[in-house]
């Protein structure tokens, strides 16, 4: 960051006559060079011409921003330059090219260095041009606010995020089971006793947990008993849902499987096509494919590995 020193706002910027009119500089910023320049006017206080050369600055679009701090008690005003980014990559310089403004203003005074962040994790010294830093594959977000020693970072899992995809997942789970029960003079039974056998893979675990099976096949949450696994026992959380045999992961898994297979696989033999059977089947007297693939859970992982 540059800054230049404080000028009086009401007196005549006494820069030196190759000044007065049109002066120019370069402002190399990001690896190019910015070509800068304004006007100096006979009569121009200082806040002018500080206010004229930010605004030329500014208009050049280079990662660097321009802003006048103005003292309204002292009744001074500086020019302060901040590059848009963090990182000395992107320190930038200006210099004189007509007219000495840069040097007059000293403009190109460097009160705060550009510089990387510089971390030790684990005993290992880093660096970066960021102040974000993102560790274990981006699933952790360090935001560096200022010089620290000694720092101990704890990182918890966000039991209620969990909670919420548990209770979204067994909504999605009994509108699958209750659509399909529904339609059995259209699905074949065997579509719903695939959806109850991914819940007897885990049935023990799920109950632990508070995940029950009602007797039509639907799920049951108790919250209570959620909120203890999820706080006490969060492992077997994660093993039940996204283990092998996982409820998450057989369901999506079938899920799959129902919606990459022929639509006859799951149909019952198709019925006397009349207005009362047409809705649920095609013209061409195969199950409707949005009806069905609506409602059909998305495959893939329930749960990330947790950190």
């Amino acid at each position: 960051m540059d800054t230049t020193p404080p000028y009086s706002d009401y007196t005549l910027l006494t820069l030196c006559p190759t000044n007065r009119g049109r002066v120019t500089f370069n402002l190399q910023a990001g690896g190019k060079t910015y070509a800068i320049s304004f006007t100096v006017n006979p009569g121009d206080t200082n806040l002018t011409v500080l206010t004229n050369m930010a605004n030329a600055i500014n208009a050049t679009g280079a990662p660097v921003n321009a802003n006048v701090a103005t003292d309204t008690v002292a009744g001074t005003s500086r020019l302060v330059l901040t590059a848009n980014n963090t990182g000395t990559s992107n320190a930038f310089t200006l210099t004189d090219v007509t007219g000495n403004a840069v040097a007059y203003t000293e403009a190109n005074t460097v009160s705060v260095a550009a510089a990387n962040a510089s971390y030790t994790l684990n005993g290992v010294p880093y660096t970066s041009e960021s102040n974000t830093i993102y560790l274990d594959n981006r699933r952790l977000t360090l935001n560096l606010l200022g010089p620290v020693t000694g720092a101990t970072i704890t990182v918890t899992p966000d039991t209620q995020a969990i909670s919420n995809a548990i209770n979204n997942f067994v909504t999605a789970y009994n509108n699958l089971v209750t659509f399909t029960a529904q339609n059995s003079q259209y699905i074949s039974p065997q579509l719903l006793s695939i959806l109850k056998q991914s819940y007897s893979y885990q049935a023990s675990n799920l109950a632990a947990i508070g995940v029950t099976q009602n007797p039509d096949g639907t799920l049951a949450v108790n919250q209570t008993v959620l909120t203890s696994a999820l706080q006490n026992n969060l492992g077997l959380v994660e093993t039940t849902f996204s283990g092998v045999n996982g409820l998450a992961v057989t369901a999506g898994f079938n899920a799959q499987k129902i919606s990459t297979s022929p639509l006859t696989t799951f149909a019952n033999p198709l019925p006397q096509l009349n207005t009362t059977y047409l809705p649920p089947y095609n013209w061409w007297g195969l199950i409707n494919t949005a009806s069905l693939w609506s409602v059909l859970l998305p495959p893939g992982s329930f749960f990330n590995q947790l950190v």
